[in-house]
């Protein structure tokens, strides 16, 4: 069996909200689904995540504090892996424009209205094609 990162998110809400319980309602997950996730968990590493006791909060053992900070912190990647791509700084890198020279006058300048503020954190070349080979311009 392999860790998934849902089995991560709830051993890290159990964590946090002290509770199989009270993870269920925060993720608005079942409890039967938590407590079956952290018991996978604990089933793969062959050790107690918890300390369980009817009545009271539940408690990380200390192989629980190490496993639970390391899931948070792969969460915490994942998201980030997740966000590249999202938002102002979601285009980057070069822009190569390439036309045939008997094109150009009629093809590039509408690309040349494309500012660098349009594409902040590019950096824009043109080239064009004589017969046989390109140029840089």
């Amino acid at each position: 069996m392999k860790l998934t990162f849902t089995q991560l998110r709830y051993v890290v809400a159990v964590a946090r909200h002290g509770s199989i319980t009270a993870a269920g309602r925060a993720l608005n997950v079942s409890q039967p689904s938590i407590s079956t996730a952290v018991d996978q968990v604990e089933k793969l590493y062959g050790q107690k995540l918890f300390v369980r006791q009817r009545g009271s909060a539940i408690a990380l053992t200390p192989f629980g504090h190490t496993a639970v900070a390391k899931a948070r912190q792969v969460l915490a990647e994942a998201e980030e892996l997740a966000a590249l791509g999202t938002g102002s700084s979601a285009v980057a890198g070069e822009v190569v424009l390439g036309c045939f020279e008997d094109l150009a006058p009629y093809s590039l300048p509408p690309s040349f209205a494309l500012s660098p503020s349009a594409i902040p954190a590019s950096r824009s070349r043109y080239r064009r094609r004589h017969s046989t080979h390109w140029e840089s311009a």
